[in-house]
């Protein structure tokens, strides 16, 4: 049963931040899986506990492919300190969508091609027993943001 990540996890992505390039990744890929992508798993398998209390309609796949991990290569890694917030990422247009007024005020929002809200942890909770615990609390304190997409969008929540 997963309780908490091993701090080689944050090693190893520290190390990989300053060797961001597929050659050295291929050269150090057993231990990607051994310190990211296997305790990554298991903790996504613990999570499917936790993941429904958020919404009845969500699930943690800890499937290799096509489950709740995201590939590697998608996104950069970023190793700044971590604090407690929420912020929006996602990919956004190039351009205003068709019909919408460029100096909108919101069409920075109006760009987002998705939402994906972020919530920073310090490093020190990945270690911590109760890290499941703490990460579904925060899952839970953004149920109405996923409330409002979901019933914006017709999806059920």
């Amino acid at each position: 049963m997963f309780s908490h990540f091993d701090p080689s996890l944050m090693r190893f992505l520290k190390t990989l931040a300053s060797n961001n390039d597929r050659e050295w990744f291929n050269d150090h890929k057993q231990d990607y899986e051994d310190k990211v992508r296997t305790p990554a798993l298991a903790f996504i398998g613990q999570m499917d506990h936790w993941v429904p209390l958020v919404s009845p309609h969500y699930e943690a796949n800890a499937k290799k492919v096509g489950g709740s991990l995201m590939r590697v290569y998608r996104d950069a890694i970023e190793h700044k300190p971590f604090t407690e917030h929420y912020e929006l990422a996602g990919d956004k247009l190039i351009r205003p969508p068709k019909g919408y007024d460029p100096d909108h005020p919101m069409i920075e929002e109006l760009k987002r091609k998705d939402f994906i809200a972020l919530c920073r942890l310090e490093e020190k909770e990945l270690y911590a027993d109760d890290l499941c615990e703490r990460v579904a609390s925060r899952f839970g304190r953004a149920q109405p943001l996923q409330q409002f997409m979901c019933e914006a969008l017709g999806l059920r929540f």
